[in-house]
């Protein structure tokens, strides 16, 4: 028996480790989501991606033979929040609305459409609470407000601002009918022929306010206008 011993060499080069998250930076466009401001509850709406999903091509590396040739399809990439996804179910449900009627009076007219334009798409939150004279301010001179005669208690005055008590009680109406807990309303010391009995809400910057808390569970937003 004659045993014959081979010797020689052998040389192993090992490929560098895939980077797979440089190839992604290299080909893709990363998607991007859609923004809720929470202030304003407005929505910036997030962009489509393309290229590949990193944990779906590592899946398929991990699982690989060796030596096998991996094919990746590009694609578009859904943003994980989207418009819609943010948007979904808020404000569309109307809680409560009301129209009121308004004089020829143009001076009133300005004054309504001036706290009006202040009111429209107001937002507030879960558990906050509404206060009309906080949301107007001061309906001062300085501010655009006319002189309008109206009543301040039992008596007739020109006062500037005034006629806002439309609005408040429009606004206290919508409350009480989308059963919100009020927690401030006086109610004037004559009947009005703006909104239906026991629905107003006489206001006085500085003395006399129309609150309310949200206890929906969820934002809400008032929309006003002076229309017609």
């Amino acid at each position: 028996t004659n045993i014959f011993q081979v010797s020689g060499s052998i040389s192993v080069v090992t490929p560098e480790p895939l980077n797979l998250q440089a190839i992604y930076d290299e080909l893709c466009v990363a998607p991007v989501d859609a923004v809720l401001n929470e202030e304003t509850y407005e929505v910036t709406p997030g962009k489509y991606g393309y290229g590949f999903l990193l944990d779906d091509v590592t899946a398929m590396l991990d699982q690989a033979d060796f030596g096998q040739e991996i094919k990746v399809s590009l694609k578009y990439l859904r943003p994980t929040l989207t418009e819609e996804d943010l948007n979904d179910g808020l404000f569309e449900k109307a809680l409560a609305t009301i129209s009121t009627p308004a004089t020829v009076d143009k001076d009133l007219l300005i004054n309504l459409k001036l706290a009006c334009r202040v009111l429209n798409r107001m937002i507030i939150k879960v558990d906050d609470t509404f206060s009309f004279n906080s949301a107007i301010g001061n309906p001062s001179a300085t501010a655009g407000y006319k002189d309008v005669t109206t009543y301040v208690g039992k008596e007739l005055k020109a006062v500037t601002g005034g006629g806002l008590s439309r609005i408040s009680s429009a606004l206290y109406y919508c409350a009480v009918n989308a059963d919100l807990e009020i927690l401030e309303r006086h109610n004037h010391a004559y009947v009005t022929n703006f909104v239906q009995a026991g629905f107003d809400a006489d206001v006085q910057h500085g003395t006399m306010d129309m609150s309310f808390r949200n206890t929906t569970g969820r934002p809400i937003r008032i929309e006003a206008e002076v229309s017609d």
